[in-house]
């Protein structure tokens, strides 16, 4: 009897001891797991943040203090605030560029030849800073290099003759809207029976201005000769209602500057513009 006893409480000791040795072990694997991998932030603050670093504006504010930048060392930052910058390009789908105006740029100028990196070097650079935000290079030129993302196109470019250099960001959608709406005013033209109706061209670029509840979009649209005179076409809107008003090429030229057309000018005078039209000349 005791010898059947003394067996028991030897395996309920054993077992006991592989029970304990199983706890301490899976305690341990548990807390290295911790220790190694440590738990990613996902709250909604921590999201928006890397949401907010990926836009245009976020893009721009990290460029000027990115210190994986080295090239523009010999470059000096000049502060823009309250005016705009553009963003040149042509979307695959489409048969001309645009420019397009965005607030989110920043200019650097050469503090001397000797120390301004060369365009290449700070191309470079941006693409490596651009790639941790997930765009990529697209296009590259001499002095223009552009770089895209699903919903982020960023623009780096160098003025000719001159050390400094301009990074610019917009959105996708604000490139595809852009395009509508100066498809929209060149349907508007054409379907006014103009003598001669807008079919060829390889650039475009739109100005709108705002009073109150009138706008006025200025059109320009060139052909690939430099030596050509461009489109120019004046178009208003009363409660986001656009319509065309003038061709503002004119009949002629006078001291250098086109004649606008008896008609043209009418349609610019309408007392419906109160005079915000005939400001934009």
């Amino acid at each position: 009897m005791n010898s059947s006893q003394n067996k028991l409480k030897k395996i309920l000791f054993i077992v006991s001891g592989v029970v304990v040795v199983a706890i301490i072990a899976i305690a341990t694997v548990m807390l290295l797991k911790n220790v190694a991998t440590p738990k990613k932030d996902t709250s909604a603050s921590a999201v928006n943040q890397s949401s907010a670093a990926r836009t245009p504006a976020g893009i721009v504010a990290g460029y000027k203090d990115s210190t994986s930048l080295p090239s523009l060392a010999g470059y000096a930052r000049q502060e823009s605030a309250g005016v705009s910058s553009a963003v040149t390009l042509k979307k695959d789908s489409e048969e001309f560029s645009i420019d397009i105006e965005t607030k989110n740029f920043i200019t650097y100028f050469g503090k001397s030849d000797a120390t301004a990196a060369s365009f290449d070097e700070v191309a470079g650079d941006t693409a490596t800073y651009l790639k941790e935000r997930g765009l990529e290079k697209t296009t590259t030129s001499t002095r223009l290099a552009t770089y895209a993302s699903k919903d982020t196109v960023c623009q780096l470019r160098s003025t000719a003759g001159r050390a400094n250099i301009t990074f610019a960001c917009t959105t996708v959608s604000d490139i595809d809207a852009e395009y509508a709406g100066i498809k929209q005013l060149i349907g508007l033209y054409n379907n006014s029976d103009p003598v001669t109706a807008v079919t060829a061209f390889t650039y475009a670029t739109r100005t709108v201005n705002k009073r109150d509840n009138i706008q006025s979009a200025k059109l320009i649209l060139r052909t690939d000769d430099v030596k050509a005179e461009p489109t120019i076409l004046l178009f208003g809107a009363i409660g986001g209602v656009w319509e065309y008003v003038a061709n503002l090429n004119g009949t002629g030229k006078s001291d250098g500057k086109n004649t606008i057309s008896a008609v043209d000018q009418k349609a610019i005078d309408d007392k419906k513009w109160s005079g915000f039209l005939h400001e934009q000349l």
